[in-house]
């Protein structure tokens, strides 16, 4: 892969849950882990849910490899949201990782 394939800019997001002073928790508050570039590749797919059909979008987003990333993070790209499924490092020679993603609706 070519460095002009990882041509969009993204954020990988780790989420925070912070203890408030009388021991609850907040609600998960979302901040860069790191920013990369990275190139993208849809899939669709369908799922069946309860008495309906939801269409998901799964994708899989290339980026240089990196240490650190793991299932609980995210990847925002101008606002559009990937729930990071699964990673794997590109042929186990530490030059890409393969994320896979599902998209989050709004």
């Amino acid at each position: 892969m070519s460095a002009g394939q990882l041509r969009n800019r993204v954020s990988i997001e780790e989420s925070t849950i912070l203890t408030l002073p009388n021991g609850d928790r907040s609600e998960p508050t979302w901040g860069e882990f790191k920013a990369v570039w990275a190139g993208f590749k849809f899939f669709n797919g369908s799922e069946a849910s309860g008495d309906r059909d939801s269409t998901k979008s799964r994708v899989e987003i290339k980026i240089r490899y990196t240490t650190g990333i793991t299932t609980k993070m995210r990847v925002n790209r101008n606002g559009e949201i990937y729930q990071i499924n699964d990673f794997n490092n590109v042929d186990d020679r530490k030059k890409y990782i393969t994320l896979v993603c599902e998209r989050l609706d709004k």
